[in-house]
């Protein structure tokens, strides 16, 4: 956080290798059962670089973060290639990619918009866009981008049209620019109450890959935004989470925050398949002094770290590793869909009474997608059984991807529907 109808089904049962629209998650999601470790949001808070060494990666350790988060704003660009101090500690989203400690994690910026949208909206900023998308493009890496986060904070004075058109052109002059390794993110600020309200922001399924919400202790705990995810099959991102005070002190123990907080992602880890936690002393930074921010610095309690780290260790979460990138595969390029290890799948009959049955050898996921990359049907953690899918009354005549993904790789088969 920085201010600045009935169908006959005729199923084709080579697998067909569908371009990156077709994957079945979104881009640089987790498979079912993961979602990765985000952590910032300053590189003193962080660690690991020689000139900041007294952060996370220092004393707390374990394993390296899946993720970590940086800041730019328009008009200036600051802090992408050199160094800048907001007043929230040092950030450097350059730094952070040319460290090797961090070579294995992926990127998430927040795009500061504030007072900028007329100006991105009369195309006065595609230069700065150009720029940005030009970095992004020549990092080896996932970044998140997440543009205008806390859209529906009142003091950014997002006016929900301006936003939205801000939003698409920056969305647009990236995919034009050829920025592939990039995923946007539609942030709001946690503690708008219903769907409705927040859909004012909403700049709609083509433009938004990620939903996100920040987690403090005011937030609702994203029951909006859950909503709105499920319903559109998005993924969602804890992007900002923090107890929001002392975390020696007693009201912030495990049982208060962090416990709660790991229980609310497991109970909805259908959806939430990220978290990004700031583990800063929001008290030492001008910005936030005597805020009530305090210091949430996890190695300030050794229970607290502790347990952190018995959590994280787990294999739910994503950590760094040379294999990361290839775990959210299904979404960095096309040519990284395979289709070995699930031959034992078999989709059939042919033809069919609109109903699609699959025969499954391990727990899977199943998404079916129209050419436009639409989802018309999609469910997870199916058991090793016989899967009986009716496409009755949902989708129009047409082409049809299954993909179906389990731990042994991906397949995909192209349908053909006709009345």
């Amino acid at each position: 956080m920085l201010n600045f109808n009935k169908f006959i089904c005729v199923l084709l049962l080579v697998p067909f290798f569908a371009p990156s629209a077709f994957a079945q998650c979104a881009k640089f999601e987790p498979p079912n059962g993961n979602a990765l470790l985000i952590l910032g949001q300053d590189l003193g808070s962080v660690g690991g670089f020689s000139s900041h060494n007294n952060g996370y990666m220092e004393n707390v350790g374990g394993p390296t973060p899946g993720g970590i988060t940086t800041y730019t704003d328009f008009p200036y660009l600051q802090g992408v290639t050199t160094n800048v101090n907001y007043g929230a500690g040092d950030i450097c989203a350059q730094c952070i990619t040319d460290n090797t400690n961090f070579s294995n994690s992926a990127l998430v910026i927040g795009l500061w918009l504030v007072n900028e949208l007329s100006a991105i909206n009369y195309g006065q900023r595609d230069a700065l866009i150009q720029q940005l998308g030009d970095w992004i493009k020549g990092r080896n890496r996932p970044v998140f981008l997440r543009i205008g986060y806390e859209y529906d904070l009142s003091y950014n004075n997002y006016n929900p049209a301006d936003y939205k058109l801000a939003y698409k052109r920056i969305v647009d002059k990236f995919r034009a620019n050829g920025v592939t390794n990039c995923a946007y993110v539609w942030q709001s600020c946690g503690y708008t109450s219903d769907t409705a309200t927040l859909k004012q922001w909403y700049p709609g399924d083509d433009y938004v890959d990620w939903l996100a919400y920040s987690h403090f202790m005011y937030s609702n705990k994203g029951a909006p935004e859950m909503a709105i995810a499920r319903a559109h099959h998005k993924p969602l991102m804890i992007a900002e989470s923090t107890p929001q005070g002392d975390i020696i002190n007693s009201n912030y123990s495990w049982n208060k925050w962090f416990g709660p907080l790991f229980q609310h992602i497991q109970t909805n880890k259908d959806v939430i398949k990220a978290l990004a936690y700031i583990n800063a002393n929001w008290d030492g930074q001008s910005m936030w002094a005597g805020k009530g921010w305090g210091d949430t610095r996890i190695e300030n309690s050794s229970t607290i770290k502790t347990k952190w780290l018995a959590e994280i260790n787990t294999s739910f979460w994503l950590k760094a590793s040379p294999t990361l990138f290839q775990t959210l595969d299904c979404s960095w390029t096309s040519t990284q869909i395979q289709n070995e290890g699930v031959n034992s799948v078999n989709v059939y009959p042919n033809p069919s009474n609109g109903n699609i049955n699959i025969s499954l050898s391990h727990p899977s996921e199943i998404n079916i997608r129209n050419l436009n990359g639409e989802s018309v049907f999609r469910e997870f953690s199916f058991s090793e059984s016989l899967v009986k899918i009716s496409l009755n009354e949902k989708v129009a005549d047409g082409i049809y991807i299954v993909s179906i993904r389990n731990e042994t790789g991906i397949s995909q088969y192209k349908i053909v529907v006709s009345k």
